[in-house]
């Protein structure tokens, strides 16, 4: 089985801000539907508003990618088709690794002065 990922994505650089696994119970949301959806959910975490979707998100997020920076009026939304997986629960466990390893690899370039964020914390950092 392939599921769709309705994706936000910085731009260029394709570093993912927020994504959505629309499993095998969505198959009734065409694209056009999910793209508006995460849409409206990143503007709502854009505006600080995030508490009132009442789902496992923060309740703001930054106007920018945090690794480049590139701010949230250049940001893509796309939806593509995952890799083949046996099943429904295959999947959702390997979309949870990638999600871990996205976040280690995020604290990373944190810790090492790497991303843009470090940089708007530490403006004497290494990405002078």
């Amino acid at each position: 089985m392939r599921f769709r990922i309705a994706q936000c994505l910085c731009g260029p650089a394709r570093h993912a801000i927020l994504a959505m696994a629309l499993g095998p119970e969505t198959d009734d949301i065409t694209d056009t539907e999910a793209t508006s959806s995460l849409r409206a959910i990143i503007d709502a975490l854009v505006d600080g508003r995030g508490d009132a979707l009442a789902m496992a998100l923060p309740p703001s997020l930054n106007p920018w990618c945090g690794l480049c920076g590139r701010h949230a009026r250049d940001w893509v939304y796309e939806i593509r088709r995952s890799k083949p997986f046996t099943d429904w629960e295959t999947a959702q466990r390997f979309l949870k690794e990638c999600e871990t390893d996205q976040a280690a690899t995020k604290l990373l370039m944190d810790a090492i002065d790497e991303s843009f964020d470090a940089r708007v914390r530490n403006p004497g950092g290494s990405l002078q």
